[in-house]
């Protein structure tokens, strides 16, 4: 029923050619498993929420190209250039898959929805950044709440909603949608320039990611915030007493008995578990289920060109694989899609060579792109957003293997051409005049 008033809302709203909602609506489809617990509906018809974004983000895309000129990015040229030889690789794939495998069209179709996001790259030119930067303000107070939620659900056991739980049979509450990790190091480089409404929102994500227990996360944020002291200008006291006081934070963190400190201490054990081909932990778990994809593989250079495929979980022989997530709690071991590490099914689906052409060619560009604009606060958070998730929380979460996660980071290019246009202007000394586009998160006043 929810989804369907969602859904009502965002075509009004696109209709009226207002964007921004229908985005953070858009974005909540796609994260329907963090918010829902599930990937689907059987609501009127068997459906995926995929599907909903899917076809809401089409009706978007058609009608700003009926009613608006679009206005090409070039600085966003070598990252379509990737998303083409991506694209053409998947085709090709998808070909050899129908024609050799015999797979089904319909299981092609169901892998190539997942990627259909990363389209955007080519349309993003269509919206006002006026529009993205009301979808940024929505995010930022959508993590926020998203946070208090978890936290007053699992401090009162009074569920709200069904939010997605690590595990069902712990005290560990849900973890916040991938998007917070964001959100945190846009707060940290004075998103707000209020300080108590900047520490009291990173402060309650910071509380749900420790209450979660999720080793990664944790790292991850800690790792935000230390190199955002460090990247955020010059040497200051304030800026040495922050550092020193996240470093107490952290000592203490770990010198008591919570379940964070527990983790950290089952972390330790992990690792002689993985030499040792032992499986006693979620990382070892998530290591030794790597090594035995990689293995499948490597048996067979179609697999390692191309990838098994995109056959479905339902298709694939069930005793294949003897490590990953289980699909309940007494059922099968997930073969293809088990969600635990982003490169397990990177590599099954497409290979070696489609994972390398996807983040030689696409991920990383995209990391360049927003990194040579450092100087600004907005693209070095995004940059680094998305430089932790591929180094760091690919290895734990499958974020990255799902084209809805670059969906952000592309619609925020719509800002690059003002701050490139902004940044000429300051250095041939001539002030740009402000308009109701350039103001607030692309202003020279949020540089470092």
């Amino acid at each position: 029923m929810w989804e369907l008033f969602l859904f009502i809302i965002a075509l009004v709203l696109i209709l009226m050619r207002r964007m921004s909602i229908p985005l953070l609506i858009i974005f909540g489809f796609y994260n329907s498993f963090t918010f829902t617990g599930a990937a689907g509906s059987e609501f009127l018809f068997v459906h995926n929420y995929v599907d909903v974004a899917n076809v809401l983000m089409a009706i978007m895309l058609l009608t700003l190209m009926l009613v608006r000129h679009h206005n090409p990015i070039k600085q966003l040229k070598t990252v379509k250039r990737g998303a083409v030889i991506f694209v053409v690789f998947f085709v090709i794939a998808a070909i050899v898959d129908i024609w050799i495998n015999h797979d089904k069209i319909g299981s092609v179709a169901r892998v190539f929805r997942m990627w259909v996001p990363i389209g955007m790259v080519f349309c993003v030119g269509y919206f006002k950044p006026i529009e993205i930067k009301k979808l940024v303000e929505y995010i930022v107070a959508l993590s926020v709440l998203l946070s208090a939620l978890i936290i007053f659900q699992q401090l009162t056991s009074i569920e709200i909603l069904s939010l997605y739980k690590v595990n069902e049979f712990s005290s560990r509450s849900p973890i916040p949608w991938i998007l917070s990790l964001f959100v945190v190091l846009l707060l940290l480089n004075d998103y707000y320039k209020s300080p108590w409404k900047k520490w009291l929102s990173i402060g309650i994500i910071l509380l749900n990611i420790l209450m979660s227990g999720s080793r990664s996360l944790s790292i991850a944020y800690f790792l935000v915030i230390l190199v955002s002291f460090l990247f955020s200008g010059r040497f200051s006291y304030r800026k040495l007493a922050g550092i020193s006081v996240l470093f107490i934070a952290i000592v203490i963190l770990f010198s008591t008995d919570n379940i964070l400190s527990r983790r950290m201490e089952e972390a330790a054990d992990e690792r002689s578990n993985i030499a040792s081909g032992k499986v006693e932990g979620t990382f070892s778990m998530r290591m030794l289920m790597l090594y035995e994809r990689m293995d499948y593989i490597d048996r067979k250079l179609q697999y390692q060109v191309l990838g098994i495929g995109f056959i479905q979980e339902k298709d694939f022989p069930s005793s294949v694989f003897i490590i990953g997530l289980r699909s309940s709690w007494d059922g099968p071991v997930s073969q293809v899609d088990s969600g635990d590490i982003a490169w397990s099914p990177l590599f099954l689906r497409f290979g070696y060579v489609g994972t390398a052409l996807l983040v030689l060619f696409f991920y990383i560009p995209l990391i360049r792109m927003y990194w040579k604009r450092r100087k600004n606060k907005l693209f070095f958070s995004i940059a680094f957003y998305l430089f932790v998730n591929l180094m760091l929380i690919s290895f734990t979460y499958s974020y990255i293997y799902e084209g809805s996660f670059f969906l952000l980071p592309i619609l925020l290019s719509v800002f690059i051409p003002i701050y490139d246009e902004d940044y000429r202007l300051m250095n041939i000394r001539v002030v740009p005049q402000p308009t109701s586009e350039n103001v607030a998160l692309i202003d020279n006043s949020y540089d470092s």
